[in-house]
């Protein structure tokens, strides 16, 4: 029962610092299963690109975005 609660535990807190990357499963799993080292690889991840694709040159922008700022294109 112990062990279960301390895995839990350490999976919570890869969940906390993947969250803030929009990671939080996949810290939550690396924590579970490799603890600390799980946590230090969520650490180093890259933060998830939310947005929207530019339907001229397919790269990632803003949501709020009206033109893209790499193509310089109006988005509708």
């Amino acid at each position: 029962m112990g062990f279960l609660i301390l895995f839990l535990f350490l999976g919570l807190i890869g969940y906390a610092i993947g969250s803030g990357k929009g990671r939080g499963t996949e810290g939550f799993f690396l924590g579970l299963f490799l603890g600390f080292i799980g946590w230090i690889i969520v650490a180093c991840l890259s933060k998830v690109e939310t947005g929207i694709m530019c339907p001229h040159c397919r790269s990632m922008i803003d949501e709020r975005a009206t033109v893209c700022p790499k193509c310089t294109r109006q988005i509708k």
